[in-house]
């Protein structure tokens, strides 16, 4: 009777035993070490995925602050206006600008009226400053009319034929103001004093005695703009 008790606590022994699987302490400890190592991996690999978000994170913020500004390279102590001032074009060589006027004006500054024969020069206010007897082109050779700019002064020059389109003749003159498209010299022309106010006699040219002639070209400057009526 013993014996056969003692026979079938062996086999429930030993089912109950490969149900609850069992293992010798050498298999267990081995599969510790697996799950161990299985745990460090993927607490490794979670580590490198969260530095490699937060760099990308980083480097978007960067891309969006630096793409946010429009305005390119700004260096310290230079500031950037939101409006940029109309430009000033240079004097072209060997032309000078007065002393104490050397912004030129959008606005006419000498306004010469040939049938008058006077020249009205104003300043940044608009203000007359100055009223001058000139003489003009005379009958058969008008002075050219319209809105002018001054591009050159010279203190001497040489004024010939090929400035107005007349017979050959070379003259030298002083304080001569230039205007551009074609618009007539400004000068001085003491050889025609007496007629400054009173008639015209140049070929085209505006003429005006010498002081006058040398305070109009201290007092104007390249980029200023004469009218002629």
């Amino acid at each position: 009777m013993h014996d056969v008790i003692d026979e079938r606590l062996a086999r429930l022994g030993g089912s109950l035993e490969a149900a609850a699987e069992v293992r010798p302490p050498t298999l267990v400890r081995s599969r510790g070490e697996e799950i161990r190592s299985a745990h460090r991996r993927r607490v490794m690999a979670v580590t490198a995925t969260s530095a490699a978000v937060a760099i990308l994170g980083v480097g978007s913020l960067a891309f969006r602050t630096g793409s946010g500004h429009r305005g390119g390279t700004i260096s310290p102590g230079v500031s950037v206006s939101s409006s940029a001032s109309a430009a000033v074009a240079a004097p072209s060589s060997g032309a000078t600008t007065p002393s104490g006027s050397t912004t030129a004006s959008a606005e006419p500054v000498v306004v010469i009226d040939v049938k008058q024969d006077t020249m009205r020069v104003y300043d940044k206010s608009g203000q007359i400053v100055k009223t001058v007897p000139v003489t003009a082109g005379k009958p058969g050779y008008p002075s050219p009319v319209g809105v002018f700019t001054v591009k050159a002064k010279q203190r001497q020059a040489t004024v010939s034929s090929n400035t107005i389109g007349i017979d050959s003749y070379s003259l030298r003159i002083d304080w001569v103001v230039e205007l551009d498209a074609g618009g007539p010299w400004l000068y001085a022309m003491p050889f025609f004093d007496g007629t400054f106010g009173k008639e015209n006699r140049t070929h085209g040219h505006i003429g005006m005695n010498t002081e006058s002639a040398q305070w109009l070209y201290d007092h104007v400057a390249v980029g200023d703009r004469v009218q002629i009526q």
